[in-house]
Parts: structure tokens; C-alpha cells; sequence
């Protein structure tokens, strides 16, 4: 695994997987090559141990944002633009011009820091909603009250990690604006080879702006079951229509939290052994820290401490408490 980076996220994507990232990696293992044909945020590949990374997206704003950090050229005059925008809503209209007339001009994903850079103060300006149809609706990200975080502080934290991604990018990673059917004739089917598939979900997956019917998720599974020696894993819900298309694979569980910052469960869905499974971690995974969970006759707890639940509440990650003090809290 790389260093741990200052922005887990390229851009703050509608449903990503940041708080999972690290199983996901682990469970991918060691690869010669990783195909992501769904990158969003791209916050997996920083915990991907791979020779090789290919990114790809339909979604020409991210793939140029990529593109572009992984730039020397293109990534310096991005960080000197971005470094000159304040946090106020005449810059979000600003960046959100630009992209409107990239919009209407129909341009192809490219280096381009002036694109990038609006694309970035778009997404981090304004709420979390990257990739969805509403992304260039959301408002600024303002705080009117002492509570949560600063808004500033998020726009120069964001800055200040753009660093870390252009050295990730150019390390390994190749990036393009391709739909994944373009895949399908061009993956090599090898043992040495990963695929991590990370979809819009089915029902919840309704917002994105490349949308993803049932009749997809169909077409996807018929060209993943189809190959033979690639590793494949894939990130959804525990939905009907999945468990219905992947009968027969390995289904880990684990931790996650949705839009509301509230638990859930999803699963990672394996072709091939699961390298997390439950031999090695017979109470799961934390959601926090991503490290095993251990038992005594009174509690279910993190080895970092993050969570520390009643035996009746770990196998609920929906109902787990969110640090030591609620679980306390609820034993009073």
C-alpha cells in the first residue's frame, strides 16, 4: 500500500468506496495488471498493488481531472489555478461556465488544466455529489454554524492533496474515457490479471449521470462470467438482482455508510477465493480502519479501538454504534 494520502478521494464521488478502500485493495491482491472500467473518484487504486493500472470512466470531467494531474506540465498550472480560487459562490459559477461550454462543445477528455481545474472547484466547492446528475446544481459548501467542518479548510486540504494524487497517477496508472463495453474485445484473460468492478448500484445507482439499467447489469455479468482466468471483484449492494447474477461467488459483507453518513452493509463479490474471508477474520472488518475484529465473551472490538460493540449488535453493521462512547452510552 502507498503512503496514506491527504485526500482519499480525486473528487468527492456519489456513492465511493473511501471508507472501503482498503479491503477492496486487499481483496484484489497482488496483480501484474488491474482494469477499473468504472473509476469514479478513483479512491481504490491508492491501496492496489499492481504493476499496472488502467482507469477508465464515461465520464469525460474525471478521466481530464486525471489525466491532468498525472501531467508534470499539466499538473503544475492546475495546482497554480486552483491555488487562486477562493471559496465563495461567484467562483463555483465560474468553474461551472466553464464546463458548461465544454458541455456544449462536445470536447474530448484531454489534458487541460483549465478544464480540470473547474472540474475540481466544482466538486469541492460545492456538497459532495460528484458524478450525478445534480453535480453541477449543488450549492457552495458554506457553514453557517460552529459544527462540522470548515469549508476552507476543505477547499485547501483538497489542494494540498493534489500533490500526492500526481504522484500516484504517473506511477502506474493509465487513464481513459471509454465505456466498459469497449472492454469486452480488448481484456486479456489472464491469471496475472484484475478486474475491479464498481458499478452504479442498481435503485441506488438512479442519480448517477451515466446511468446503468437492469438490462446493463446483465450485459456486464454475461462478459465477467465469461472470462476464465481473470480475477474479478465487484462492489454492490447485497441487492436481489446481484444475487440472482452471481450465484455461485464468494459474498463478503462488510461495513459501509451511505449519502446520510448512516451504516449499511454492502458486499464485495469474488471470482476466485476471497483473501478476507471469514477463516481469517472470523467477526469481519472493521469499517473505520479496515483492520479485523476479535471477540471477548463481553464485547466484539477493532485492534485499533475504533469500535467496540455488544456481541447482539456486530453482525448489524447498520446498528453499530460509530465510536466506543455511544456503545457505552447505550448500556447506561
Amino acid at each position: 500500500m502507498k503512503d496514506a494520502p491527504l485526500l482519499t478521494a480525486l473528487a468527492p464521488w456519489f456513492g465511493s468506496a473511501r471508507m472501503n478502500a482498503l479491503l477492496i485493495g486487499r481483496e484484489i491482491g497482488k496483480q501484474a495488471l488491474v482494469g477499473i472500467p468504472f473509476c469514479g473518484g478513483c479512491s481504490e487504486i491508492v491501496h492496489i498493488d499492481a504493476r499496472q493500472i488502467l482507469l477508465a470512466d464515461k465520464h469525460r470531467h474525471v478521466i481530464t481531472l486525471a489525466k491532468t494531474v498525472a501531467c508534470r506540465e499539466g499538473y503544475a498550472q492546475l495546482e497554480r489555478m486552483v491555488d487562486k480560487i477562493l471559496v465563495h459562490p461567484d467562483s463555483l459559477d465560474e468553474a461551472r461556465r466553464t464546463l458548461a461550454r465544454i458541455e456544449a462543445n462536445g470536447d474530448e477528455s484531454r489534458v487541460d488544466p483549465e478544464w480540470a481545474a473547474a472540474y475540481f472547484a466544482n466538486v469541492w466547492l460545492s456538497r459532495s455529489n460528484a458524478g450525478t446528475d445534480s453535480e453541477c446544481r449543488q450549492p457552495l459548501a458554506a457553514r453557517w454554524t460552529s459544527s462540522g467542518g470548515s469549508s476552507v479548510k476543505r477547499w485547501r486540504s483538497a489542494i494540498s492533496g493534489l500533490g500526492y494524487w500526481h504522484r500516484v497517477l504517473r506511477e502506474n496508472v493509465e487513464c481513459r474515457c471509454l465505456d466498459w463495453r469497449e472492454w469486452t474485445g480488448k481484456w486479456k484473460d489472464a491469471s496475472s490479471n484484475a478486474l475491479y468492478i464498481d458499478p452504479p448500484w442498481q435503485d441506488a445507482g438512479c442519480e448517477y449521470v451515466h446511468k446503468f439499467t437492469k438490462e446493463d447489469h446483465g450485459e456486464l455479468a454475461d462478459w465477467l462470467r465469461s472470462l476464465r482466468h481473470t480475477r474479478v471483484v465487484i462492489r454492490h449492494s447485497d441487492h436481489p438482482l446481484y444475487r440472482e447474477l452471481y450465484p455461485e461467488w464468494n459474498w463478503v459483507v462488510i461495513g459501509g455508510r451511505n449519502q446520510g453518513n448512516k451504516k449499511i452493509s454492502e458486499c464485495l463479490i469474488i471470482k476466485g477465493e476471497s483473501y478476507i474471508d471469514k477463516e481469517k477474520a472470523p467477526y469481519g472488518w472493521c469499517p473505520e480502519c479496515g483492520e479485523s475484529l476479535s471477540a471477548s465473551k463481553e464485547y466484539v472490538r477493532c485492534v485499533n479501538g475504533c469500535i467496540k460493540l455488544q456481541p447482539r449488535v456486530w453482525h448489524e453493521p447498520s446498528q453499530w454504534p460509530r465510536r466506543v462512547a455511544e456503545c457505552e452510552e447505550q448500556q447506561v
